[in-house]
C-alpha cells in the first residue's frame, strides 16, 4: 500500500485490534462518512455497474465516526475501541483538497479510546490518484 494514495469510500478504515479482510467476520470497521462529492476517483478498466467514481474522503468522514465491533474485550478493565477521536498529523494532503478540506491520505493514523494503542489499519480504496 502506497502511503500517498488518495483515501476514498472504497477504501477501509479498522482500529488496530480490528481483523481485516479477508478474516470472517471482519472486526474493528469504522463507519465513513460519505466523503467529499466534489472531488471522485474512477477505477481504469472497471466498466458497468462496478465503474461507480468513489468520493474522496476528508477528516470529518473519519472523525468522530463510530468503530464497529473492536474486538478488544480480553483485558481488565476492557478498553475497546468506540470512536476515532482524532487524526495525526501527516495524515492528510498538504496540497489537494474536496470541499476545502484536505484528502486523507493511506498513510492515515488516528487515535481511539482502545488500549492498547495501536495504528489504524487502512486501505485506500484505489491506487490510482496519490497526493502528497
Amino acid at each position: 500500500m502506497d502511503p500517498q494514495n488518495v483515501l476514498t469510500t472504497a477504501g477501509t478504515v479498522l482500529c488496530g485490534h480490528g481483523a481485516p479482510p479477508p478474516a470472517a467476520p471482519v472486526t474493528g470497521r469504522v463507519a465513513l462518512g460519505d466523503g467529499a462529492g466534489m472531488l471522485r476517483v474512477r477505477l481504469p478498466g472497471v466498466t458497468g455497474t462496478a465503474a461507480t467514481a468513489h468520493p474522496v474522503l476528508v477528516t470529518d468522514d473519519v472523525v468522530p465516526r463510530v468503530v464497529d465491533g473492536c474486538p478488544r474485550k480480553d483485558v481488565s478493565p476492557p478498553t475497546p475501541c468506540l470512536t476515532v477521536q482524532s487524526v495525526t498529523p501527516g495524515s492528510t494532503s498538504a496540497v489537494l483538497r474536496a470541499g476545502g478540506a484536505p484528502v486523507l491520505l493511506a498513510g492515515l493514523d488516528g487515535v481511539t479510546e482502545g488500549q492498547p494503542t495501536l495504528s489504524l489499519q487502512v486501505t485506500a480504496g484505489q491506487s490510482v490518484l496519490r497526493a502528497v
